[in-house]
Formats: C-alpha cells, structure tokens, sequence
C-alpha cells in the first residue's frame, strides 16, 4: 500500500488525523466494466449527475478556474502519475471494506480505465500492478499486471498479501500472511514476468528508494502491528524500531541502522536522490537522516509535526506552532519562505502544495509555482491526497467534497 510521504505526529495530531489518512475510494466507470477473475463487474461508486460525456461529474462552481472534478466516490486515497507522466491512478474504496478500483486517467483529466481491486503500483509508463484482495480476507490477494486503457495482461501466480513497486519494471511482492496473522515480512521480487525466490529480510519492506535499487526495511523492538513500514498500534508513545536498507536484486543488508533506533510511528520517506532516509527520533524529539553512502546519522532538533522531502534535496520540517524549516545536509537548518501556520505537502520542480494545519474545516489547499498561486477548497473532515504532474503543470487532488459530504472528489487543477 502505498503511504503519505510525510509524517503526522505532536500536538497538531488530533486536528489533523482525519485529513491526513491515507484510505482509498473510487469514481464511476465509463463505457464498459472491467471485470475480475470471474468476470464480475468492477465495484459500482457514486457518481455525481453528469452536464458532460457519460460518466463525468457535473462542474463544481465553487473551484477556481481549471478546476475539473474527475469523479467523485465514497473515499479517494492515494494518487500516483506514471513514472514518465502519461498517465495517472488512483487508488479507491468502497464503503464495503476491501473492495474498490483503481481509476486511470490521460494527463488531460480524460478517464483511460476502471480496473477492479485494493492497492496498485506503476510498474512503467504504462504497465500498473494492482492487487485484489479474496472476498473473505482483505490481506491476502491476487495481483495482475495490466496496461493503461484496462487491459489485463498477466495473472501472476500465487497469492500475495501486497506489493510494491518501484516504477523501473520491478515490483516487491509480500507473501500472503499466515492464517490470523496480519502481515508477513517475507517477499519476492517480480522482474521481466518471473518471481524469485522468497526472500526473508530482518523486517517489514516499507519503500522503494526513488531509483529502484535499495528497499528500506523497519524493524519492530516491540510486538506491534505494522503496515508498509507504519505502526498501526499505539499506546500514544513512541515505539522504537530499527532502520536496515536493502539491495535489489540480492535481497542483501547494504545498511544497518540499530544503533539509532526511530519512531516507527511515521514510517520513514527517502530523499529524491535516494541517498538519504528520513525518520522519526525514538529516543529524543527531532528527526534522523541516515545517509546511505557515508552511513552518517544526523540528528536534526527541531520538533516535528509534518516533514516532506523536496525536489531540491532539502527536507521541510513542519514545527507544531506552524514554522517550516529545511535541512539539507550542506546548509543546515533554515526558515522557508512559508506562511505562518502552512505545511508542504507535495512538490515537484519549483511547485509545491501548502497544506494548512490546525485551522477549521472550510479551508483551501494552496498551489504555488514560480508564476501563478491558486487556492482550492478541501473540507479537513476528509481525506487529502495530492499528485503533481512531473512537467510541473498541473496537479491532482483528492479531498473530500466542500459540496456533497458524503462523496470524495477528485479534482485536475491546471496552473497557468
């Protein structure tokens, strides 16, 4: 599954918990259904009326110019463009638990596919994995390769309890649990239509390094439920884990951190450059930075309550009173050029989405590029998912609709 890029901890948690989880949902399919296995139709979603081509949810006025709602569903999580911007998914649910699609769409907003089931990774530009879990338990699964306008090209097989991908033609595939069990930790690597051979890491994969060569690797000191590196239980308190990175495709230790162990409440987010691992402190308020050539562990101590890599190698550390710093590991730390109480969530370029924190529902998500600024309505009771486009000229969001509470939107923003 794949999970937020940045790290929701501190004081401004509760506020923030319900905008920032990371579920899925699904719009309204055009033309004819995808099937599964059994050639049962794709999951029916809610869609609002139409004013345009079947399918296409009615304007919403309340958006700013270039502003177009792709559909809406019950939730919308996760969205990813290709790796080389041809297309974009997302990742969706229905009310009924581990059922939904994966919606594909042109760069123009132009829907390209319905796919049925839970979780996907962009395998290239236009090949995607996508998981689909049994009926009676939503973590175990079948995973198939499929194309971009629907077509399903390969059932891989055995049954999986998730996957990874890394957007260089490689997926990490995780065994399916043990009866009772909620995850396992054992994997597979699936490369040019093969499977490898199972492999056994100290810990639970948790994400691909940004170039497709390393995985990082959490390890718990505790007895905790884990889901792609994050704790999902917690008393409140830190839980202490270890930091391992991997190699592909050998499946070897190329880095072992436990002498500094993190917080594995926020999972851990690499750097664009995949040198650097970012990483919640267990044993002190701050973060860690591992780096990956040199095996230094820098402690930056500042209190976190938000962080995200950017595209310049600098990381950007949301303090709880709404100060944003960046660290790099030239300069130090420095003050962004931010709004008082902003966080960044997405960027890409010289764009970059500016999240609002502790403030009441109602509120707008700014995008900011070198030329233009444009506020959008979200509704903080929602879900919030953004997706830059890698050109830098668009981006997407899910967010809960400001117009229909019970319905997600998916929304394409142009920025001139």
């Amino acid at each position: 599954m794949n999970h937020p890029r940045g790290r929701l901890t501190g004081p401004l948690a509760a506020s923030l918990a319900a905008l920032l989880v990371a579920t899925c949902a699904a719009p309204p399919p055009t033309g004819a259904p995808a099937t599964g296995p059994a050639g049962s139709p794709a999951p029916s979603l809610a869609a609002a009326p139409s004013a345009g081509p079947a399918g296409t949810p009615a304007p919403n006025a309340t958006l700013p110019p270039g502003t177009r709602v792709l559909a809406r569903a019950f939730s919308f999580g996760a969205v990813s463009w290709s790796p080389d911007g041809s297309a974009v998914a997302a990742e969706a649910l229905d009310q009924t638990a581990g059922t939904g699609s994966v919606e594909v769409f042109s760069p123009a907003g132009d829907r390209l596919a319905t796919i049925p089931g839970f979780d996907f990774g962009w395998l290239d530009g236009t090949h995607l994995l996508v998981f689909e879990p049994t009926p009676v338990d939503e973590a175990e699964g079948i995973v198939s390769e499929w194309t971009t306008d629907g077509r399903r090209v390969t059932l891989l097989p055995g049954r999986f309890g998730g996957l990874m991908t890394n957007g260089h033609g490689v997926a990490l595939l995780k065994r399916a649990p043990p009866q009772g069990a909620y995850a396992g930790t054992d994997f597979q690597f699936w490369a040019n239509d093969r499977l490898s051979a199972m492999i056994s890491p100290p810990g639970t994969p948790a994400a691909w390094s940004p170039d497709g060569r390393l995985v990082a690797v959490t390890e718990s000191a505790t007895t905790v439920l884990e889901r792609d590196g994050i704790a999902l239980a917690s008393t409140g308190g830190p839980i202490m884990g270890y930091l391992q990175v991997l190699h592909y495709p050998a499946g070897s230790v190329v880095r072992s951190f436990r002498d500094h162990p993190i917080d594995l409440r926020g999972g851990v987010t690499w750097s664009p450059d995949s040198r650097y691992l970012a990483a919640g402190d267990f044993a002190s308020v701050g973060e860690l930075v591992f780096d990956l050539v040199t095996g230094a562990v820098t402690t930056v101590p500042v209190p976190v309550s938000w962080i995200e890599w950017m595209p310049d190698g600098r990381l950007a550390i949301t303090e709880p009173d709404g100060t944003t710093m960046a660290w790099s590991p030239t300069g130090g730390l420095t003050k962004l050029d931010l709004a008082p109480g902003y966080a960044v969530w997405g960027s890409t370029l010289d764009d970059v989405a500016l999240l609002p924190v502790g403030q009441p529902p109602g509120i707008a998500v700014t995008l900011r590029t070198r030329t233009a600024t444009v506020s959008v309505p979200v509704n903080t009771a929602g879900r919030f998912a953004v997706a830059w486009a890698p050109d830098g000229t668009s981006c997407l969001l899910a967010t809960a609709s400001t117009l229909n509470g019970a319905a997600d939107e998916l929304l394409r923003v142009s920025l001139p």
